[in-house]
């Protein structure tokens, strides 16, 4: 009986272990059968935002290289700076001349009445050397009640010559001080330019327009292949069009460049097959036109590299 009862817990316990192990198989089988298609979202999702990020890219250097000439930019902006410094120095020694002009009219009209407060006083020592005559006193008074009336007067004026000297000091200060700051926002403006012009003279110096070109081009050929291989499936249209897009208006940006030049070279637009437009230098001493590896996969023609084809040259050879 003893065996029994062991035997029974010994088997209760094995039939819970499978159970359980059973149900953690399933549960994890469960849980993976989803992830080949959460895979494939997220493997989908990291694609868009690739693609929406190498567009940012073209788009970031087409603003900063070719849209726009980053040296006249910042040139424009510091000479803008300087002409708004300038127009600044003006206007606030125009002002504080207004108020020095009211300050010299204001100290004109003290002087006159300190002038006319003198001769009150000489006339009234004269008056106070007999002033046992009522007719004197008479006069004392009156000449007394002027000179009072001029003191107020001189007061008064003496009182708004200080609140436009007053006025006059503290426009002279806000204008050193703005003028100052002003001043070093030009130099700021002046080293931030010349850095401009540094690092896009290195872009050009270094092939950055070129590896830009390059990089548009492979991009444009990964497209095409990728439109091949997907047929009517191929949801990426827009970008090809944008691509497009950008190698036309590079194309008219070197054509302008060459076009403003005293020896510039003659670029034309054509249209290759029907259906890519290019842009190339005429040279009429040329025996060969090339065209990049990635414009020719473009067009589906790579399987035509290498084959022999009959050139007419210069004179008719």
């Amino acid at each position: 009986m003893k065996h029994k009862t062991i035997f029974l817990v010994v088997l209760v316990i094995g039939i819970f272990i499978v159970g359980t192990v059973f149900a953690l198989l399933f549960l994890n089988e469960k849980h993976h059968s989803k992830h080949p298609i959460q895979r494939a979202e997220a493997k989908q999702n990291n694609k868009k935002a690739s693609i929406s990020n190498t567009m940012k890219q073209f788009e970031d250097i087409m603003d900063q290289y070719f849209r726009n000439d980053p040296v006249q930019e910042t040139n424009n902006a510091v000479n803008k700076m300087v002409d708004d410094y300038n127009q600044l120095i003006k206007e606030g020694q125009k002002n504080i001349e207004d108020k020095k002009i009211k300050l010299d009219e204001r100290i004109a009209i003290i002087r006159k009445i300190e002038s006319q407060i003198s001769d009150l006083d000489k006339k009234l020592n004269k008056i106070n050397a007999d002033a046992k005559n009522k007719k004197s006193i008479a006069e004392y008074n009156i000449l007394v009640k002027k000179r009072n009336d001029l003191v107020e007067k001189h007061k008064s004026h003496s009182g708004l010559y200080k609140e436009y000297e007053t006025d006059v000091n503290k426009l002279i200060k806000h204008l050193n001080e703005k003028s100052e700051l002003q001043r070093k926002n030009i130099e700021k403006a002046k080293k931030t330019a010349e850095e401009v012009v540094t690092h896009y003279h290195n872009w050009i110096n270094d092939d950055g327009d070129l590896a830009f070109f390059n990089e548009l081009n492979r991009y444009y050929a990964l497209l095409y292949a990728e439109k091949r291989l997907f047929g009517k499936k191929f949801k990426k249209v827009s970008e090809i069009r944008k691509i497009q897009s950008i190698r036309k208006e590079l194309g008219e940006y070197a054509r302008k460049e060459h076009e403003a030049r005293e020896n510039g070279l003659i670029v034309v637009k054509a249209v290759l097959c029907g259906t890519e437009e290019a842009y190339f230098i005429v040279d009429t001493g040329a025996s060969t036109v090339t065209l990049p590896y990635e414009i020719i996969d473009v067009m589906g023609l790579t399987a035509k590299l290498g084959d022999e084809v009959d050139l007419t040259l210069a004179g008719g050879i």
